[in-house]
């Protein structure tokens, strides 16, 4: 996602981000806003407490849909 400069026709994209590497929420944000620059809705499946530092909870995995459409 990092890579991407524009949405290459990609209509729908649903993945799992994981906490295991990297548990920090900055990381996350920074995600999800190159998402929101490239589909229109990117949802989390479950809410992602966005004031802490690292992702302390059980499991550690959103899975995160976007839409182009």
């Amino acid at each position: 996602f990092e890579e991407l400069k524009a949405n290459p026709g990609i209509r729908k994209l649903v993945f799992e981000y994981s906490f295991d590497m990297d548990k920090r929420i900055a990381t996350f944000k920074k995600t999800m806003d190159k998402l929101r620059m490239l589909f229109p809705i990117v949802q989390p499946a479950r809410k992602i407490p966005l004031d802490l530092e690292v992702y302390p909870y059980y499991p550690p995995n959103c899975y995160i849909f976007c839409i182009n459409e």
